[in-house]
């Protein structure tokens, strides 16, 4: 097997519909579908460009966020996060 090269993969989720849920407000939660790649950038800065094109077209069911090794380095809300030395995820700025 060859190597795969590291991707920032851009993905998407779905309004699904509700749930009965007695704990939250209103007894109702909200479902999303599992989450979709639809597209893959190579750094950083290009996954960052993609996203804020993709979120600012977005409906109001759907839900955008970047993957990178597994680990979400930007999420639905825009915040962006760096992986460090030590293997742990720290914020570094906000996008959205």
């Amino acid at each position: 097997m060859g190597h795969i090269p590291s991707l920032y993969l851009i993905q998407i989720s779905e309004y699904a519909g509700t749930y009965k849920n007695p704990f939250k407000l209103g007894g109702r939660g909200v479902k999303w579908s599992k989450w979709k790649t639809i597209d893959m950038r190579n750094f950083l800065d290009e996954a960052k460009t993609s996203w804020k094109a993709y979120n600012a077209a977005k409906q109001p069911t759907q839900r955008y966020r970047v993957l990178y090794q597994r680990k979400t380095v930007i999420n639905p809300e825009g915040r962006v996060y760096e992986k460090r030395a030590d293997g742990y995820l720290y914020f570094v700025e906000e996008i959205a």
